[in-house]
């Protein structure tokens, strides 16, 4: 129950926006979960049970024998949705300019999570009508696009979710490939632009049990915050962009085959490692922020941003320097076949807006209880992303806070294990829908204090550029 198993799966965007390149195929978001050690699930019902937690980016789906607790399949797939825009904000713009965008990009979700759920079903020989119960998780977008409410009121202020606490519905009214008298559970949102995903992964790290200064982040499409001194506990959601996860990077794909995982440049070479060893043909998100910070340490950007010319650049890196007009790239890797795999001026901009995001969302839920970052006892780092970044790298680029590294932990695909909790135990699921009443949402949309700390975030640290955090 506690351990973690490997499956296989396509997580790519190949068939949508085509950024991984083809090549996306790597299932960690749906293996990645970490379960506490006080988990009792009930194992009275007899039949299949799903956890489905729909990311922006990608939905993963695992399936439980409830009678056993035990875990027979999983894996994940790329959002049908992302066809129609990268983030949230732009999904609900479609929903709000094209007449029955909602009902499509749902008609979309379900055959996306209904092809996963016949595929899992297949792996374990079994059928997707056994399935008769099965939980739900994702922000308040997702939420409300597969329950079938609009989600243009949640770009609107007062920002109002459009139904309260848990969502249950019967499997044929969910039009999942399920039994059609299924329990259909969505994990209850805590707010506007905090979901259910959130409330699964604060459920998975025990984090209404914290007694000190504790700071949870869920780097994702979206950077959902949460912080609690053990008896507030304030949330938060930022608009990242899809950078962390590969997208919107020109060499950036997904986590899978062939793509640059670890970069590293030492005494004047770099070093890149793929993802099953092989020949590279991107990056993932954890080398985007391996490259930013090794770029750094190295003198090779400046503080605002700025790749360096080829004259400001020591000698050893002057023939990995592009430059194109006033545009520049930095070569990570040269190939026999094929063109060099860069990073680019825009490359280096879109990581610097997904940082800025999250580390102002971080300051703006320290302020709000009077703390700083120098105050945090723990940082809970979840989302299976945050399970292969390099810490060191995070710290010198400013994704996570300034702190000792000793204070952070990675918690897995924290939503993931947290929707599977409420599946497999009513208990759990009783957690879950009394989280709202206890947890205060800090809406970040218009707020003043919240755009001078993203404009201030904005810029790369000193101590980043001489190579490090103290």
């Amino acid at each position: 129950m506690k351990g973690t198993k490997e499956m296989n799966g396509c997580t790519g965007m190949c068939r949508t926006c085509g950024k991984c390149l083809g090549r996306g195929n790597d299932d960690r978001k749906a293996a990645m979960m970490i379960f506490p050690p006080d988990l009792a699930p009930d194992l009275r019902q007899r039949g299949l049970g799903a956890a489905i937690d729909m990311g922006t980016t990608t939905i993963a789906v695992t399936l439980w024998d409830l009678g056993g607790a035990s875990l027979l399949a999983g894996g994940s797939c790329a959002n049908p949705q992302i066809e129609y825009g990268a983030d949230v904000i732009s999904r609900i713009t479609f929903c709000s300019e094209q007449d029955g965008g909602a009902r499509l990009l749902r008609k979309r979700t379900l055959e996306g999570i209904n092809d996963k759920l016949r595929e899992l079903c297949a792996k374990a020989g079994r059928g997707s009508e056994e399935i008769i119960s099965a939980a739900v998780c994702g922000n308040t977008t997702m939420s409300h696009i597969f329950a079938g409410f609009s989600p243009v009121p949640l770009a609107k202020a007062p920002f109002t979710p459009q139904y309260d606490g848990t969502l249950t519905m019967h499997g044929r009214e969910s039009g999942l490939a399920i039994h059609e008298n299924a329990m259909v559970n969505i994990l209850p949102n805590l707010g506007g632009h905090v979901g259910g995903d959130i409330t699964a992964g604060l459920l998975a790290v025990r984090f209404m049990e914290q007694k000190q200064l504790t700071l949870y982040i869920d780097i994702g499409t979206n950077g959902e915050l949460a912080l609690t001194d053990g008896s507030t506990v304030c949330v938060c959601s930022t608009s990242a962009g899809p950078a962390l996860e590969g997208a919107g990077i020109k060499w950036g794909m997904k986590a899978g085959p062939g793509a640059i995982e670890r970069v590293r440049i030492e005494s004047g070479t770099v070093k890149v490692q793929t993802i099953g060893g092989g020949q590279p043909t991107g990056i993932c998100g954890s080398g985007v922020i391996d490259a930013v910070a090794q770029m750094l340490s190295n003198g090779l950007l400046t503080a605002r941003g700025r790749i360096v010319s080829k004259e400001d650049a020591l000698p050893d890196f002057r023939s990995r320097i592009e430059e194109q007009g006033k545009s520049r790239s930095f070569v990570l890797c040269f190939r026999e076949q094929g063109a060099p795999i860069t990073i680019t001026q825009e490359d280096i901009r879109q990581f610097q807006l997904a940082k800025a995001a999250i580390q102002a969302g971080s300051r703006m839920l320290l302020s709000q209880m009077g703390k700083g970052c120098q105050d945090i006892h723990k940082i809970l780092v979840a989302g299976a992303f945050g399970s292969h970044i390099d810490m060191k790298n995070a710290l010198i680029t400013g994704i996570l806070p300034e702190a000792a590294e000793d204070k952070i932990v990675f918690m897995g695909n924290a939503a993931g294990a947290g929707t599977a909790m409420a599946l497999l135990s009513a208990e759990e699921m009783e957690k879950a829908e009394r989280m709202p009443s206890r947890i205060r949402q800090i809406d970040l949309a218009g707020k003043k204090a919240f755009q001078k700390l993203y404009l201030a975030s904005m810029n790369f640290s000193s101590k980043a550029r001489a190579g490090g955090l103290a």
